[in-house]
């Protein structure tokens, strides 16, 4: 009965989606590709040559980010099975297409409403479901389940305000859950609340977190292309300051400032976590700020394709699928989402290559591997403008501390190695059956 009403609540609320997808496509005109898709219309048919489709459900940019590993591992060791990936966002959209090309197909999601949910079922007519991280739609679960359908949570995670909240719709989220044939959650502590929510404990594995499992040789070669682009010069002291959201651009660039000020080489790569707000923090941030280095305009778009300037101390890197690979290739790393509260973002990017980390005290999207991090000595936490520039400067005037912060954080990440063929293997099971 109740999700029925969530069904019915849903099937009313498909016209005002729609027009925020259309009020939203004003600034990105992808929102209104294919609208039709996302109730389940004028969806192409999977390839009748494959052995097995795939559907991998990534919504945006983060989660296909995470899956994407186990997406290349299926691919290469099953070269006849059909992979679909589904995003929500154009931006997600455009990930799956960088990062794997004609290798996948790319469909937006079905809103899911149970009609959306069974065209896209009956269209594709997948034999394994996977979910990514806290992605729990009732009907696509239901769906599955009653075409007998193997479903999967990959890379699960739940935070214990996420489990709250879960826990006050439990008449909805409870069977939703249950229906998993595997999560395989990241933390023991996401375990423990899967569990506690209705997940069978013999279905509910601690597998780690794929996050860990990084294709270094792919993002050195991908590096190496991106800085030859650039031209940049090995001799310039490089802060990267990752996924900022708003509120946090004007105390980065500030506390870059004072470094700039004593070490007139350094160069700050700001990357927003959404690259359509790049004009936005061109005019609300670094055009007040001119005066403070030297005037005139001091930064850089990448994504206008020039060599970086020997003058410039300011890039914007409004590019997507090169911030993973730019990472490695710094001095130290601000990681965003964290001055403000927005839970964090993925810091074992940098730590992988030897980087240290900052992070804001706001991380609860990553709460355990901070705390790790953190006491291990390979980031340290800053709560705000002064203690984020008190950190640049240390660092910079102590090669030895980047040193040692940068080898705690790669061992770090090289110590939880292995979820990715634990969950791939996890996956080829359910194929298997």
């Amino acid at each position: 009965m109740t999700r029925t009403l969530y069904s019915l609540l849903l099937r009313l609320l498909v016209p005002a989606m729609l027009l925020r997808l259309l009020w939203r496509s004003r600034r990105d005109g992808a929102y209104r590709e294919n609208l039709l898709q996302r109730l389940g219309f004028g969806l192409p048919r999977a390839s009748s040559s494959a052995s097995s489709v795939i559907w991998v459900h990534a919504v945006s940019v983060g989660e296909t980010i995470a899956v994407a590993p186990i997406v290349d591992a299926l691919l290469a060791a099953k070269p006849d099975i059909h992979v679909v990936v589904t995003s929500t966002t154009p931006t997600g959209a455009a990930q799956v297409r960088r990062l794997f090309g004609a290798r996948v197909q790319s469909l937006w999601a079905p809103i899911d409403t149970p009609g959306a949910v069974h065209r896209f079922y009956e269209r594709l007519k997948p034999k394994v479901v996977v979910l990514v991280e806290t992605e729990i739609w009732p009907n696509i679960i239901h769906g599955a389940q009653q075409r007998g359908l193997a479903i999967m949570l990959a890379n699960a995670r739940l935070s214990a305000r996420s489990a709250r909240g879960y826990a006050s719709v439990s008449c909805l989220s409870r069977p939703a859950i249950r229906a998993f044939s595997i999560i395989a959650c990241q933390q023991r502590s996401d375990t423990r609340r899967f569990i506690a929510l209705g997940a069978s404990e013999h279905t509910t594995v601690t597998a780690g977190s794929i996050k860990f499992d990084l294709d270094k040789t792919r993002l050195i070669t991908q590096r190496q292309a991106i800085l030859s682009q650039l031209g940049l010069s090995q001799a310039r002291l490089v802060v990267l300051a990752a996924s900022t959201h708003a509120g946090e651009e004007r105390p980065v660039v500030q506390a870059f400032r004072e470094l700039y000020q004593r070490e007139p080489s350094a160069l700050l790569l700001l990357a927003p976590r959404h690259p359509d707000r790049v004009a936005q923090i061109e005019s609300d941030v670094l055009k007040p700020m001119s005066g403070d280095f030297g005037g005139g305009c001091y930064w850089q778009r990448r994504s206008e394709g020039q060599p970086l300037r020997d003058d410039t101390p300011v890039m914007l890197l409004d590019t997507l699928g090169e911030l993973s690979a730019l990472s490695g290739a710094v001095d130290m790393a601000f990681v965003g989402g964290s001055l403000v509260d927005h839970g964090g973002h993925n810091p074992l990017e940098a730590a992988a290559f030897g980087v240290p980390v900052l992070t804001g005290p706001h991380t609860t999207n990553f709460k355990l591997i901070y705390r790790e991090l953190i006491g291990g000595g390979g980031a340290a936490c800053v709560g705000n403008t002064d203690d984020l520039t008190a950190m640049l400067i240390n660092l910079w005037q102590n090669p030895s501390l980047r040193a040692s912060m940068g080898e705690a954080a790669k061992r770090y990440v090289a110590a939880n190695e292995g979820a990715l063929a634990r969950q791939t293997t996890l996956i080829d099971t359910l194929l298997s059956d």
